[in-house]
């Protein structure tokens, strides 16, 4: 199925005084993939990033008619 995945670049920095700042950078891309990845804890909901879930998800339909 092809789906949105969330990928996660994270960058740590050393600020003065030894205190660490952790910046992450989220982006999105569409892939397939034979298993349902889970949208629910994509950090951009508003985006429109959001797969189907498992109910939502047809059989083929050469599945269906067994």
């Amino acid at each position: 199925m092809f789906q949105w995945r969330e990928n996660v670049q994270k960058r740590k920095e050393t600020k003065v005084g030894g205190a660490e700042k952790t910046t992450r950078t989220y982006t999105y891309d569409t892939a397939w993939s034979s298993t349902l990845v889970n949208s629910d804890n994509f950090k951009d909901k508003a985006a429109g990033h959001e797969n189907p879930r498992a109910k939502e998800a047809k059989a083929p339909p050469s599945a269906e008619m067994v």
